[in-house]
């Protein structure tokens, strides 16, 4: 089974190495490789991988609105509502003459939550990764508070069910989710823009990773569990392990292999 990473850039991606080790834990025979596309060849590129015999595709940026527009100008594409809604493809399986497409993001995002799904949830931001987040807890029940630095980003979230809310906001819900990607550029300024009054047994979660996040070490200092988004990578790379092989995902060796 051929299996690839499109986007621009890949060469940093975990991807492969935790596919290589999903299909070693199951047995499946895979190749999974990280290819480099611009976003102006998505249409040409969908064509020739079809032709290749890839079985399936993940998506990364700047792809995955292209792609979901190459999905549309084909009629015999087929597109998961869910991804329409989210506005983005990040997972491509192979069906018949073309693909079907979908976004593994937004339940992927919900399956690496621990324990039960609290009534209330902060997301900030409202690009492409909040856009998956909102749509993921939306279909599971749960009211979504949003806030963008551009008041009107957050207002353009609202057709997705989000409430959109003025900068900054009072960090007040139970759960709380940075689906920006200022903790890797300006981390400790972004930080200190809010009131760090975390209610009892807050969890935070931000949708980047790495050791030195400061949002999640000053959620750490304030007393909140903290998660990076390393489990939202494995859990929506799991779903799409399960489209592609109809195996159950290896959730274990996919997280070690990280």
């Amino acid at each position: 089974m051929k299996l690839a990473l499109i986007g621009d850039p890949v060469s940093h991606s975990r991807s492969p190495a935790m596919h290589a080790a999903a299909g070693e834990a199951t047995g499946v025979s895979l190749t999974y490789e990280a290819l480099r596309v611009s976003a102006h060849t998505a249409e040409e590129t969908l064509r020739r991988l079809h032709d290749e015999g890839y079985a399936g595709l993940n998506v990364t940026v700047p792809l995955k609105i292209e792609v979901l527009d190459a999905l549309r100008a084909d009629p015999d594409a087929v597109v998961d509502p869910a991804a329409e809604r989210i506005g983005a493809v990040n997972t491509l399986v192979r069906a018949g003459s073309s693909w079907r497409g979908f976004n593994t993001d937004a339940p992927g995002f919900v399956r690496s939550l621990p324990g039960e799904l609290p009534e209330r949830v902060l997301v900030l931001g409202a690009g492409g990764a909040a856009r998956a987040v909102v749509v993921g807890l939306v279909d599971a029940g749960v009211r979504v508070r949003l806030a963008a630095r551009r008041f009107e980003a957050a207002e353009a979230l609202a057709p997705l069910g989000a409430e959109p809310c003025e900068w900054p906001p009072a960090l007040d819900e139970a759960l709380i989710v940075n689906a920006t990607s200022a903790s890797l550029h300006d981390g400790e300024a972004f930080t200190a823009q809010f009131a760090w009054r975390l209610s009892r047994g807050a969890h935070v979660v931000d949708l980047a990773y790495g050791d030195e996040l400061a949002f999640l070490q000053r959620a750490a200092h304030e007393g909140a569990s903290v998660q990076d988004g390393k489990a939202m990578l494995v859990h929506q790379g799991a779903l799409a392990f399960e489209a592609w092989t109809g195996s159950d995902a290896p959730l274990e060796a996919m997280f070690a292999a990280l």
